[in-house]
């Protein structure tokens, strides 16, 4: 018996079903292909992505390295710095203290960024822009004044060369802050803007006196808590007294008092940098405390009372505010909305003392009175001045960024008297080749020595990736 022979349309499905196995088997092929190709080139995008981010680290850690005291240039070509998974290095050229050219060269595997920018010093950047700041009531009553200086011009008082009304004030850059309001006394005066928030009131008087804005300023004042160091905490506290003719020195390190007292005419010197944690603090009766800070800051903790009485004073050698800086956690204000808070822990300026630093209380009622004088400035959950007393703003504390309680000391290390760290702001930015040097940077601006020029700090765009 013969095998039936196949219909002429059986044969041609075949060949049909073949050509298509074969068609769908290319297609998947080139869908393979065409995905392993997306695939490679979106690693090769986010490989891009990532030494972009390295480049701009780079970039972030050279003007940190400006700020505390360096030249800005890290790692070199041959040995980089190594930094999450890649590596980047930063060639600077200084045209003058307050601006450079910086050039960022990254590179991640097969993937290298460079990026060239512009930075000048911000002379406002920091956080300390008023004489007073008042997180909730700032009260200048009583023939309370306000004013300014410039510590880097000299002492306070060969600038206090205007008069008003027969008092002498320096500069007009004593700025106050209230977010809850401002209370202006008899006689009370602001040599600055007296600004709150665009929904709290400023009660101004007809013997008022306010030299600048008083519109609302709808930027809200933000205080962070004091951060105590836990070596302090940990530290066993002690008792410190002077008086009568007493002098002690103390010489640079870390302090815990239990209760420190300076207290007539006696004599206290202290070396930085320093960083001393107190528990209660008075001095009175002519006392004095002089901080040194040639080799660096005096950074204070209080955590209850602190006093100045009886025209007693705390003044640093250089007359630089900055370099004494006054933390203070106490709250004396819960349970006690009155006008002076808790009167078991005062938080007290007054009797013609003196303090020449930064005082900050983010949790307590801070009053100034008795003719008492700041120089520098007060940060505070309310701000209370009083009896012809002064806050004096040095406006070089604008340039002073807000220390979360602790590592200050090491932003001034070795530069002593030469003021606060510069802040640094990016005022240009763009991308560069791979191959460009320093030189032909800058001479691509139009001379070796010229930096681009740009719209300054505000507003800079991001470099396009």
């Amino acid at each position: 018996m013969y095998p039936k022979p196949l219909r002429p349309d059986q044969g041609t499905m075949l060949v049909l079903c073949l050509n298509l196995v074969i068609l769908l088997s290319a297609l998947a092929g080139a869908f393979l292909t065409i995905t392993a190709s997306e695939h490679q080139e979106h690693l090769r995008s986010e490989r891009q992505l990532q030494v972009f981010y390295i480049a701009e680290a780079g970039l972030s850690d050279a003007m940190s390295q400006l700020t505390g005291g360096g030249d800005g240039n890290l790692g070199s070509e041959t040995q980089p710095i190594q930094f999450s998974g890649g590596q980047y290095y930063v060639q600077a050229h200084e045209h003058s203290a307050d601006l450079y050219t910086l050039l960022v060269k990254a590179k991640l595997g097969n993937a290298t960024h460079a990026i060239e920018a512009t930075i000048g010093v911000d002379p406002n950047g920091g956080y300390f822009r008023k004489a007073a700041g008042a997180l909730t009531a700032m009260e200048v009553l009583e023939s309370a004044s306000v004013d300014s200086w410039d510590s880097s011009l000299g002492d306070y008082g060969s600038q206090a060369t205007n008069t008003r009304s027969g008092v002498p004030y320096a500069r007009a850059g004593g700025h106050v802050y209230g977010n809850s309001g401002i209370d202006l006394g008899i006689n009370a005066s602001i040599f600055g803007n007296a600004q709150t928030s665009a929904v709290s009131p400023i009660n101004l008087l007809p013997t008022n006196f306010v030299a600048g804005a008083t519109t609302p300023d709808s930027r809200t004042l933000a205080m962070p808590d004091v951060t105590e160091p836990p070596e302090l905490l940990a530290m066993t506290a002690s008792p410190l007294h002077l008086s009568g003719s007493d002098v002690v020195d103390l010489p640079s390190g870390t302090y815990r008092f239990s209760d420190l007292k300076v207290l007539d005419d006696s004599d206290l010197t202290i070396t930085g940098p320093a960083t001393i944690m107190v528990d209660t603090f008075l001095t009175d009766s002519d006392a004095e405390i002089d901080i040194d800070a040639s080799a660096g800051p005096v950074i204070w903790y209080f955590r209850g009372s602190f006093q100045m009485r009886g025209t007693s004073s705390i003044e640093t050698d250089s007359d630089h505010p900055h370099e004494n800086m006054l933390f203070i956690s106490t709250d004396n204000i819960t349970g006690f909305p009155g006008p002076t808070g808790n009167p078991a822990l005062p938080l007290l300026i007054g009797q013609q003392s003196q303090l020449n630093g930064v005082l900050y209380a983010p949790q307590g009622l801070v009053h100034v009175t008795d003719q008492a004088q700041v120089f520098g400035a007060v940060y505070a959950e309310r701000v209370r001045m009083t009896g012809n007393s002064w806050i004096h703003f040095d406006e070089q504390l604008r340039r002073l960024l807000l220390p979360l309680g602790s590592g200050l000391a090491g932003l001034w290390s070795g530069q002593g008297g030469a003021g606060p760290p510069s802040l640094w702001s990016l005022l240009t930015w763009s991308k560069a080749a791979v191959q460009a040097s320093m030189q032909h940077v800058l001479e691509s601006h139009g001379s070796g020595d010229r930096p681009p020029t740009g719209s300054g700090p505000q507003g800079v765009p991001s470099p396009k990736r």
